[in-house]
C-alpha cells in the first residue's frame, strides 16, 4: 500500500475477482474468527 495519513504503508493489498460480500455469498469466502490465549 502506498503510505498515507502520515503512515509508512507497505501493506499487504489484494486484487479480488469479486467483492468481499459476492465471494462470502458464493461461499468462496468465509469468516473465520480467532481466539488468542494469553
Amino acid at each position: 500500500m502506498a503510505p498515507w495519513f502520515g503512515y509508512s504503508g507497505q501493506g499487504i493489498q489484494y486484487d479480488l475477482p469479486k467483492k468481499v460480500h459476492e465471494l462470502r455469498a458464493d461461499g468462496s469466502l468465509e469468516k473465520v474468527s480467532r481466539t488468542l490465549k494469553r
